[in-house]
């Protein structure tokens, strides 16, 4: 695996086992979908609560509206990360198990903003390590996200047939939205309660 990291030349039984990049290209997109649809999980909750309660939708979106922005920054920096990642792989026709184990744990650091997203739009009083639960996925997914981009850009035997690699700029780009919509969430989270 960090020989591939390094850039160095793969060896000829590292070629062979490679695979086709179709499946995992596929359950990563699927992944994706799922997490961005478990955002919206606790607001669904707190309708049938506030149905019990009698509530107004006005009186639900008030009383929701940190889950509600943590709803929206959520999905839009996992929609980023997915572009990102659909740069990355668009061009792949095959995958070495080091490029997989470098998506599983991109995948992993995806599936865990919901739960960072549901602590951060509750009621719990906010502290450094839910930030941290927060922001730290999105660097460490952000860094494997140009790992992965490296292999890629550096094993033109896993590209397409007449393809080039990915651009570092298009995943710098993610990366840094991603990371300043994260940053975006330490204040404007909290100033409605």
């Amino acid at each position: 695996m960090w020989a591939s990291l390094r850039g160095n030349e793969a060896s000829g039984r590292e070629r062979s086992r490679t695979v086709s990049s179709e499946r995992a290209i596929f359950f990563s997109d699927a992944v994706v979908a799922i997490a961005i649809t478990l955002l919206i999980l606790p607001l669904l909750e707190s309708v049938s609560t506030a149905s019990a309660a009698h509530m107004s939708a006005g009186q639900w979106w008030s009383t929701n509206t940190g889950q509600i922005y943590s709803l929206i920054l959520s999905f839009v920096i996992i929609s980023t990360f997915w572009m990102a990642h659909h740069g990355n792989y668009e061009r792949v026709g095959r995958m070495t198990s080091s490029l997989m184990w470098l998506n599983v744990a991109w995948l992993l650091m995806i599936v865990w903003l919901p739960v960072a997203t549901a602590m951060l739009g509750s009621d719990m009083p906010v502290d450094r390590p839910q930030i941290l639960m927060y922001i730290g996925p999105m660097f460490v997914a952000a860094v494997l996200g140009l790992l992965s981009c490296r292999v890629i850009r550096r094993r033109p035997d896993l590209w397409l047939p007449g393809q080039e690699g990915p651009g570092t700029a298009q995943e710098a780009l993610g990366i840094a939205l991603s990371l300043l919509y994260g940053l975006l969430l330490a204040a404007p989270s909290r100033c409605h309660r």
